[in-house]
């Protein structure tokens, strides 16, 4: 697993916000097709960035509530059963994934999210004001540090 620099949503210098209007989109479109082809709805699409690095949406699919997370800098999605402040239960989800839209992301199953932050199979390309935030937050997961609500 690779923590690229500016996935925490934290960076050395000013950001062009290009890559977040664009991932906004893409993200917004992807939930609705991934509703549709599962035969699903959506009940909500929060793409505000205000105290968190990603978008999510809160969808039905097959008669289950979900959550879907998408980095905002980064095209890395995940599922979750529970999404609060602070608290995600990540699940893996078998949907339909015909989507052409599945193929800019990239889907973290529960196991590559539970990796620990300090483990070796982690390769930390964060920058200084990440690193900072980190000593600060103190994730202990892969998945903190992708989907956080860090100031």
């Amino acid at each position: 697993m690779v923590l690229e620099d500016g996935i925490t949503g934290f960076f050395q210098q000013a950001v062009k916000s290009c890559v977040y209007i664009e991932l906004k989109k893409s993200f917004q479109q992807f939930c609705y097709e991934l509703a549709n082809i599962n035969h699903g709805k959506v009940f909500y699409i929060e793409d505000s960035l205000n105290s968190k690095n990603f978008y999510f949406a809160k969808l039905e699919l097959y008669f289950t509530k979900i959550f879907v997370l998408a980095n905002a800098r980064y095209p890395y999605l995940a599922f979750a059963s529970l999404l609060e402040y602070e608290k995600i239960e990540f699940i893996n989800k078998s949907l339909d994934w015909k989507l052409p839209l599945f193929l800019k992301y990239t889907i973290l199953s529960v196991e590559e999210l539970k990796i620990k932050y300090c483990d070796k199979e982690v390769e930390n390309h964060l920058n200084n004001a990440e690193i900072k935030q980190v000593l600060y937050w103190k994730p202990t997961t892969v998945g903190e540090v992708i989907f956080n609500f860090w100031d």
